[in-house]
């Protein structure tokens, strides 16, 4: 931080601050007044993309540009603190690595953090409030399970969040060649999301509390093409014949997974409809929820959370003349875990 505002005493220069999804909102509608600015009933102004509205980023109707700068200023209720100083390192290699490893957690972090902290929550304190043990009614201090779909960027955050909350993580994803990845960082379990059989099994074998979809994307439609794992063999004859859920089957075998009380959050912005069958959630009592990025409070939580567990994603930083590359790539279907890190440095 360069310069402090006199109203900004929360800050002051040499701070090492960050600016997350959003730069403004109203503050005065239900939302905001509840710390949930993203929700903001008069429509937050976004980092990027989008029309300043309400005063506090500058004039009014002019669109915002996120990170792509190499100077920002933004209202002191919607900056976030970092709890470390660039003096703490020996390096300044060392300093812009950790930048470069703090900065998703602005976005991806809160992401993840806000439905993982809310969902364990609440499946804790029915499992509290319930009198007499069942199957489905179990102790507080048992593990609560979560499921975690996909293992792009956001993926990989939840994994690595959840693993530092006492709970059993199921990594749920089309890609094979994703399960020692998701095992390495803190999942417990893998089930491979394009197997009818694996969903199957994940249904017969397990009772999830919680799953939480990452994905933008409907399952694929086509039959999955037989593949060999990386450093593993070839599939099976039974493999071979099994046949990629349509949407409307992995959403029923998904839901059929959940325990009672069960919570299918959607996280990935998936804009296509799908039908699911409505029994399915009345008969267990099954919740389908949305959740999106979290409020600048929650976001400040998050930082010191994944600061003292040492949660960090893991990166490939970039230069802005890489970025034709990295979007054909992510075009083609994101297979890496990583999170793409632009140096802004290298804005010319």
């Amino acid at each position: 931080m360069t310069k402090v505002g006199s109203k900004a005493t929360d800050f002051k220069i040499g701070d090492i601050v960050g600016v997350g999804c959003m730069v403004e909102s109203c503050l005065s509608c239900s939302a905001c007044a509840n710390d949930e600015e993203q929700y903001c009933k008069n429509t937050p102004t976004w980092t990027y993309g989008a029309d300043t509205r309400h005063s506090l980023h500058g004039k009014n109707q002019v669109q915002t540009i996120g990170g792509y700068s190499d100077k920002f200023v933004v209202d002191h209720r919607f900056a976030v603190k970092f709890p470390f100083a660039k003096e703490d390192f020996e390096s300044e290699g060392e300093f812009n690595e950790v930048l470069a490893k703090c900065a998703p957690l602005l976005c991806a972090g809160i992401t993840m953090y806000s439905p993982c902290k809310k969902y364990i929550d609440v499946v804790k304190k029915v499992r509290d409030t319930q009198s007499l043990p069942s199957p489905q009614s179990l102790p507080s201090e048992t593990p609560v399970k979560v499921g975690v779909r996909g293992l792009g960027g956001l993926g990989q955050m939840g994994i690595k969040i959840l693993s530092t909350m006492n709970v059993e993580v199921f990594a749920i994803s089309h890609s094979p060649n994703k399960e020692e990845e998701a095992k390495r960082i803190g999942a417990n379990h893998f089930v491979l999301s394009s197997s009818v059989t694996a969903m199957n099994k994940l249904k017969r074998d397990h009772a999830l509390d919680i799953i939480l979809d990452t994905v933008g994307a409907l399952p694929s439609e086509e039959d999955a093409s037989p593949s060999t794992p990386e450093g593993g063999s070839p599939t099976s004859r039974e493999d071979k014949r099994d046949k990629t859920p349509s949407p409307q089957e992995f959403y029923d075998v998904a839901a059929d997974a959940l325990a009672t009380h069960g919570h299918y959050v959607l996280i990935g912005l998936n804009t296509k409809p799908v039908a699911i069958t409505g029994t399915k959630f009345i008969w267990n009592d099954i919740s389908l929820h949305g959740s999106l990025i979290g409020g600048v409070k929650q976001t400040k939580e998050t930082v010191d959370f994944c600061w003292k567990h040492k949660i960090f994603p893991d990166v490939n930083i970039i230069s802005v003349r890489d970025i034709p590359n990295v979007l054909q790539l992510l075009e083609k279907g994101n297979d890496s875990t990583k999170r793409y890190v632009i140096d802004a440095s290298t804005f010319e």
